[in-house]
């Protein structure tokens, strides 16, 4: 698993990977996922990001993205984004 790059909204994405140097390696970024204010269980609603992507000379490939929502019942539900979206976003 790779280390993660905290972002704290997806706005921040863009910005990020522009000051990430061209590499040969995937880079994981993610959003915080909300806890409620006893800091032990995640908060219902709660959504996080989690974007993997490499930023090679050519330019941005998406390799994985994906949102987590918490359920109701605290499980925390994963869906696939659209990663051509996701480039189109970043670029």
């Amino acid at each position: 698993m790779l280390p993660a790059n905290t972002i704290n909204s997806l706005s921040e994405l863009k910005k990020s990977v522009d000051a990430l140097p061209s590499a040969n390696h995937a880079v994981l970024f993610v959003t915080p996922m909300p806890f409620k204010e006893d800091g032990c269980s995640y908060l219902p609603g709660g959504i996080q990001y989690q974007i993997q992507l490499v930023k090679g000379q050519q330019g941005v490939v998406v390799i994985d993205a994906k949102v987590a929502k918490v359920q109701k019942n605290l499980k925390i539900k994963m869906k696939d984004l659209d990663k051509a979206l996701v480039e189109a976003f970043i670029a």
